[in-house]
């Protein structure tokens, strides 16, 4: 973790209403919007190196021009190392406006190995609603394996020309805030120590 005395962390406001949780944001100057390509050499290429899996996020990408390059010389970086890159689109349009979201996350689909999109972040991205052409899109922007997200219904995996459904489990819902973050650090998790994809 790098500590940056000239600038604050980034805030998430997260405000409930009958048709769920909304986000705003304080992240304008904070701290991760200065990350640099010179971080990512200085102080994570090794670690990254080291790594069976690196995670990046649309959300890194979009706070800022110069974090958006630290995450692909990260994913670059992952690459050459032999160490496989998760993405999860996070699209966040108050973050940034869509045509640079496009551009930017087409770009990252294609240097990843597992793709984690849900239904709501991807279908402005490749403007598909069906999720069997979500999946087909990630494929071929060169995703190898693609997870999608489908909220209650569950997921859909897909890798090596074969899909299969992932059940959810059914869970009375009170607050979703960072439950994609969560299915992403498990699964990675659970990937890491061997598990294959449908059991992670």
């Amino acid at each position: 973790v790098l500590r940056d005395a000239q600038a604050p962390s980034g805030v998430y406001f997260v405000s409930h209403d009958a048709r769920g949780h909304h986000f705003s944001y304080a992240r304008a100057g904070s701290a991760a919007s200065r990350m640099q390509v010179a971080d990512v050499q200085t102080h994570w290429a090794a670690r990254i190196a080291q790594s069976r899996w690196l995670h990046v996020s649309g959300i890194s990408m979009a706070i800022s021009t110069s974090a958006c390059d630290a995450v692909f010389a990260a994913m670059e970086w992952a690459r050459q190392a032999g160490t496989r890159v998760s993405l999860d689109a996070n699209l966040r349009l108050k973050l940034w406006p869509l045509a640079r979201a496009r551009a930017c996350l087409q770009q990252a689909v294609s240097m990843c190995d597992l793709f984690l999109p849900s239904l709501e972040d991807v279908q402005p991205l490749c403007g598909q609603d069906d999720p069997q052409a979500i999946i087909d899109w990630s494929h071929q922007l060169g995703a190898a394996s693609v997870v999608l997200k489908r909220g209650a219904l569950g997921a859909t995996v897909s890798e090596g020309g074969t899909q299969r459904h992932v059940p959810g489990h059914a869970v009375p819902c009170v607050d979703a805030t960072g439950a994609g973050d969560c299915f992403a650090g498990n699964l990675l998790a659970r990937l890491a120590q061997g598990d294959g994809l449908d059991q992670a």
